[in-house]
């Protein structure tokens, strides 16, 4: 056991903000964005971005129950933690990217990046915003 360094819990998160960008050959005013927040009371909002706006042109929104949400965001945790040990680095040159944001209780973040279809933390999520938006 190391001492000084505190497990997060997925108890303690309050928000995941996961963030998908096209990286393919195009203009930047074609290029999109989807930006999803999901928060433990079950509440999902999505976002979509085309270009370099700030401002969505598509808003959806769905709210699943207490008990999915926290399964999501244990099994994320539980999968950050593990490749946090691991030190896994990912660089995407083409095709789509992800972002998360686990944003926590004490104000910390914890961010990952990495390629879609290249892992398991953008499965999880992929799979579970399927299962709830589309």
């Amino acid at each position: 056991m190391m001492i000084g360094l505190r497990c997060k819990l997925a108890d303690e998160i309050k928000k995941l903000r996961f963030l998908i960008r096209k990286n393919g050959p195009c203009t930047l005013e074609d290029a999109t964005k989807q930006v999803y927040d999901i928060y433990p009371s079950g509440e999902i909002c999505g976002y979509f971005y085309l270009g370099t706006s700030k401002h969505y042109i598509e808003k959806k929104q769905t709210h699943v129950s207490k008990k999915k949400a926290f399964q999501l965001m244990s099994r994320l945790q539980e999968q950050v933690s593990k490749e946090n040990q691991d030190g896994i680095i990912a660089v995407v040159c083409d095709g789509s990217s992800y972002e998360l944001q686990i944003f926590y209780t004490d104000n910390r973040k914890t961010v990952i990046h990495g390629d879609i279809g290249g892992g398991t933390v953008d499965r999880y999520l992929m799979d579970f915003l399927k299962s709830v938006l589309f």
